[in-house]
């Protein structure tokens, strides 16, 4: 409704309240709820930090077609980036519309300050705007406190379950759930045996020895400390003959362990046969620890896929 507007007595300025002043803009609540320091994991490789604009611009997958994962300090788990890219798209354009509305409320007051008395103008109050500006920052506070609580909730690092099971997409697995399945570390079995070996006249073995004593220990009974016995049997499984049987007793505790996966691939024997020419018997070795480090990634793909499945199927 078109309403003729009277010269209103202009006695002083209106009086600034300080609270108001004191008060949050949206933009900094935007700014609150997106901070940087963001962290990409793409290929096996952690990139970062980032500004939230700089990380939620690239695309969500990379060239290789593989997932883009986006975290940063305080979250406990991996999330899309195409999930968070939507949410960040979404108060971008909540920070446009509060643009908008400041200015329609900074154009209302000055018309109303000082009106010219021969003009009709529609009634425009800056009661609307204040309350779409408020309704923002209601949106921004729900958005920041749903960010807040779904990373608290979280009580362990997850990654969206993988299209395939692809070698790409399970050393992807193996390196976002080493640390909680207490997976030992994957080497090039040859190139170690024979590029290592014979640099190092033979003493790399009692190194490689001690490390892979220490995955198993710490993989199979949460052993953080090493055994005692280690430095010493690694020395003299460098001597011969006597490193048969260490290389035998390795050997074991790995088919040890693929044997409480239900499955057995390597030979205690033939690796004490190896022995006799160690860099065979180390590229046999780290070759079947590679194979069940990367199996718990593989069996851990297949656990979730069929959760999701379930879960699908419940809905």
């Amino acid at each position: 409704m078109i309403e003729p507007l009277v010269t209103p007595k202009v006695s002083q300025a209106p009086k600034v309240n300080q609270a108001q002043l004191a008060k949050p803009s949206m933009s900094q609540e935007i700014a609150s709820a997106w901070p940087d320091g963001w962290y990409l994991y793409e290929n096996g490789k952690l990139n970062g930090p980032l500004t939230a604009s700089d990380a939620f611009a690239l695309p969500p997958e990379t060239q290789d077609g593989v997932q883009r994962l986006v975290s940063r300090k305080g979250f406990t788990q991996w999330y899309p980036l195409s999930d968070l890219a939507q949410i960040f798209q979404l108060t971008a354009g909540m920070e446009k519309k509060l643009e908008a509305a400041t200015k329609a409320t900074k154009a209302a007051k000055a018309t109303m300050i000082a009106p010219k008395p021969s003009v009709r103008t529609k009634s425009v109050g800056p009661r609307s705007a204040s309350a779409e500006v408020a309704s923002g920052l209601s949106e921004t506070s729900a958005l920041r406190k749903a960010v807040s609580e779904s990373a608290a909730k979280s009580a362990a690092p997850a990654s969206p379950v993988p299209k395939t099971t692809a070698k790409k997409a399970i050393v992807q697995e193996y390196y976002l759930a080493r640390s909680r399945l207490r997976l030992g570390q994957l080497r090039n079995p040859w190139a170690t045996a024979v590029g290592s070996m014979p640099l190092t006249l033979g003493s790399y073995w009692a190194f490689w020895y001690a490390s892979t004593q220490r995955e198993i220990e710490f993989h199979t009974q949460g052993a953080v400390a090493a055994p005692k016995w280690l430095k010493t049997g690694a020395a003299m499984s460098l001597l011969p003959i006597v490193n048969i049987w260490f290389t035998f007793k390795l050997a074991a505790k790995i088919r040890e362990m693929e044997s409480q996966n239900k499955y057995g691939h390597i030979s205690p024997a033939l690796a004490a046969v190896m022995a006799i020419l160690p860099p065979l018997a180390l590229g046999y070795l780290q070759s079947a620890l590679n194979r069940h480090w990367l199996l718990h990634a593989k069996h851990l793909i297949l656990k979730r896929r069929a959760e999701a499945a379930a879960a699908a199927a419940a809905m």
